[in-house]
């Protein structure tokens, strides 16, 4: 059973803080050699300070913006049940781990289930220009929510998207322990 601890921040600046010494899963990708925007050494300087932090462009802004939205068609469409106030500032830290964090977009219950600590999921949400279905799903996508389950120990995830602001998809991951 993962062992972890659950902050909820304040503030953007809070939860940059915690996660800022730590690896998370946008991170993962990264160590792993799967990350199409940053390299192992990019992120080691940006972690040590060598390099300044990543500046939030209109494509980051937009997609946290429609969290929401791709939240609620997850919801609508695949019937996950999200879990009110699990957006936003949250962090796990692990016990076990404690250079490991996690940040998911959402906790939810699976579709059909009982609203029960076995029952939750992961939500990771994806907004995209590029071409996403169930069988092309990015790598550093799925090797991210791997992170995340390691993490909490919720082994079931959901990863939604929206491509082009008008396509939807989503597919449900399965933990994988040897990830």
């Amino acid at each position: 059973m993962a062992k972890y601890r659950k902050i909820v921040t304040k503030t953007v600046d809070e939860w940059l803080a915690i996660r800022q010494p730590r690896i998370g899963g946008s991170e993962i990708s990264a160590i792993i050699g799967i990350n199409p925007w940053e390299s192992r050494y990019e992120l080691y300087l940006r972690k040590k300070g060598d390099i300044e932090p990543k500046v939030e462009n209109l494509s980051m802004r937009l997609g946290h913006k429609l969290e929401n939205s791709v939240a609620e068609l997850l919801s609508e469409e695949a019937g996950y049940q999200i879990i009110k106030n699990t957006s936003g500032n949250l962090i796990y830290l692990s016990e076990d781990y404690p250079f490991a964090e996690a940040s998911p977009d959402r906790i939810a219950y699976l579709p059909g289930c009982r609203k029960i600590e076995a029952n939750k999921c992961i939500v990771e949400i994806k907004t995209t220009q590029k071409s996403v279905d169930e069988e092309s799903i990015p790598e550093h996508w799925i090797s991210q929510v791997q992170w995340y389950m390691g993490i909490t120990g919720i082994h079931s995830a959901v990863i939604g998207w929206l491509v082009q602001g008008r396509d939807f998809g989503y597919r449900p991951i399965p933990f994988d322990k040897d990830f």
